[in-house]
């Protein structure tokens, strides 16, 4: 089947793959490339509940098929297309998560974070670790609380603080947390149904698919040849990928591997996870600020939030 999305996936994979972190993730550039979608979302709650039918309204109403055969080709792999389907809306099955993931490439752990989130009260917050050599170099900290984003360099002992409005809480909310929730990463079973098969097993005691294939160079160049995915059953969340590559089946060219969650059980101690202690930091303002993370120092590069 002919593929829509490669050189964006590609291109947004290199990225990555580069370390450079993206605001919005991958669901949002995607919609960007559509220009019959709404961007801009009223800041009236009630406005953008009739405008979407789910938690993300930066998602299409419903599934965003292309072309006629690929829906037709869906249609003929239904039960593998539910999973696509599952990862595109899976924030619909969440109301609050917790936990912590890592990812990196080539064997190389690069980033670690620990999240905590609740959709319903539209709260999040995200710990986030970049290492180099094996050692950390940067922990971001950021809030979403109050109608206001805080974000946090740790060891630089700066802060920034901005009032958001509906459609920066979904960028905030997606920042950390679409690396597994309502991840972009369906994109790689997407339109590729012949290429993967899975089976039904537990991870972190919840009932997951585990899914094995091969990628081809129409979906990534960078990522072409096998790779592994586990995704859980009941809500779509990420809760493993490894892609080989080509050269190294060992070793994998880039994965993502959650090391603990929690969905739908509350947020342990909630009063307490939603709160961020700036005393000691200095305030600048938010685009000073983000000429000060290591993204922007180490390769010149904005964040996104600049």
């Amino acid at each position: 089947m002919k593929k829509y999305f490669p050189v964006l996936l590609i291109t947004i994979l290199a990225l990555t793959l580069t370390g450079i972190k993206l605001y919005p993730t991958i669901a949002g550039a995607l919609n960007k490339e559509e220009p019959q979608k709404k961007q801009q979302l009223s800041n009236d709650p009630d406005e953008i509940a009739q405008e979407t039918k789910h938690k993300n309204p930066l998602l299409e109403d419903d599934f965003p098929f292309k072309l006629e055969e690929q829906e037709k080709y869906a249609q003929e792999n239904p039960d593998k297309f539910a999973i696509v389907e599952k990862m595109y809306y899976a924030w619909d099955y969440i109301d609050n998560a917790e936990g912590s993931y890592e990812y990196g490439n080539n064997g190389q752990v690069e980033n670690r974070v620990t999240f905590h989130v609740d959709f319903e009260q539209k709260q999040n917050k995200a710990v986030y670790e970049t290492l180099g050599n094996g050692s950390v170099v940067e922990t971001e900290q950021i809030l979403l609380n109050d109608g206001q984003i805080l974000r946090q360099l740790k060891e630089k002992r700066l802060y920034s603080l901005k009032p958001v409005n509906n459609q920066d809480d979904v960028e905030v909310m997606t920042t950390y947390l679409g690396y597994v929730i309502g991840s972009e990463w369906w994109m790689l079973l997407y339109d590729n149904y012949d290429s993967w098969e899975y089976k039904e097993k537990k991870a972190f005691g919840i009932p997951a698919f585990k899914i094995k294939g091969t990628l081809t160079k129409d979906t990534s160049e960078m990522l072409a040849g096998p790779f592994e995915m586990t995704v859980a059953k009941e809500t779509g969340v990420l809760l493993d990928l490894q892609c080989y590559g080509e050269e190294d089946k060992d070793k994998s060219v880039y994965f993502i591997k959650v090391a603990d969650i929690s969905i739908n059980k509350g947020i342990e101690n909630a009063e307490e996870v939603f709160q961020l202690d700036v005393s000691g930091s200095e305030e600048l303002p938010f685009e000073e600020y983000g000429k000060e993370t290591y993204g922007a120092k180490a390769g010149g590069e904005k964040t996104g939030w600049d």
